[in-house]
């Protein structure tokens, strides 16, 4: 008696093609160690910017890929405009998704220019943002208190509040 040779089945072929494709799509989501707080991973971002969240923009199957941000400060680095976008996650990006800054809240984010060669399918632009999801690289700004990760160690640990003065101070006083 010899063997059936299922692989001359369409249906196997079709459910091992699947199985395949959806492997191929697990591979490619993020994954990172935790870089460390903000005091630690933003004195190497290009700018680190006071802002607040005024709209989303560019959605992909339901999920909004940029926001724009009116920016109140700059803290660290060069940024002459009064509105830039910023890039988050689309699902395999090791970036925050945008929706968890809701508009009309406050932020500090320590960001990224996209690469000079960027010209993205929704958009892109080299002199936008992105905001690197591996470490403590936002804070939120509530009055003239900010809180996140500012010098904690780890990630579990409990969130920080130091007011905005303390913390500008202590970005300012980086060396370029």
């Amino acid at each position: 008696m010899t063997a059936p040779n299922f692989c001359k089945t369409p249906r196997v072929l079709s459910g091992a093609l699947l199985v395949v494709l959806i492997a191929q799509t697990v591979v490619v989501a993020c994954s990172c160690a935790w870089s460390g707080p903000f005091l630690s991973v933003a004195s190497s971002a290009d700018v680190i910017v006071y802002g607040t969240v005024l709209r989303y923009g560019n959605e992909s199957r339901g999920v909004k890929l940029s926001m724009d941000v009116q920016v109140r400060e700059v803290l660290k680095g060069q940024e002459s405009r009064k509105t830039i976008r910023v890039w988050g996650d689309n699902g395999a990006q090791c970036r925050p998704y945008v929706s968890s800054f809701p508009v009309g809240t406050e932020w500090i984010w320590a960001m990224q220019h996209l690469p000079p060669d960027t010209k993205g399918p929704h958009g892109e632009s080299p002199n936008d943002y992105t905001i690197w999801v591996c470490g403590g690289n936002w804070l939120q700004v509530q009055g003239n208190q900010v809180s996140g990760h500012v010098s904690s160690k780890m990630v579990t640990d409990p969130e920080q509040q130091v007011s905005f003065n303390e913390l500008r101070q202590q970005i300012k006083a980086w060396k370029p």
